[in-house]
């Protein structure tokens, strides 16, 4: 038996004065993972990814957005306008506000962090032998 996914909300794109934007067409979003990318716009755009946003839902009405693709986005919360550069990560809840704003680090950046650190503990070793002799 094939599970159905029941629909918890829309994404709509909107114009700058709030008014339904003929930009992209409304995105059903489902409980769990969602992906919106290029397939959902109605121009062609190379700037937007096949998966350029994943969006984390839930029944309670909180959600998790992140930008997957290499070019940030501009959401609209509370009346506020957000900008999520790559790989970075809003919490959002059910009242339209936002939680926390967090940059993901990749494998790529905890290697480089961990060698630095590493240098730095090499660095320090090699001073301290240095002044012992």
């Amino acid at each position: 038996m094939a599970e159905s996914r029941v629909i918890i909300g829309t994404l709509v794109s909107c114009q700058r004065n709030l008014v339904a934007g003929c930009l992209a067409s409304n995105v059903p979003i489902f409980e769990g993972a969602n992906f919106v990318g290029r397939n959902n716009l109605n121009v062609s755009d190379k700037r937007v990814s096949r998966k350029h946003i994943s969006l984390q839902a839930s029944f309670d009405g909180s959600a998790e957005v992140v930008v997957e693709g290499p070019n940030p986005i501009i959401f609209r919360c509370g009346g506020q306008r957000k900008k999520l550069s790559s790989q970075e990560k809003a919490k959002l809840d059910d009242d339209s506000s936002v939680l926390k704003i967090e940059k993901r680090q990749c494998d790529g950046e905890t290697s480089v962090i961990k060698r630095k650190r590493q240098a730095d503990e090499y660095e320090f070793s090699s001073s301290t032998l240095q002044v012992s002799s």
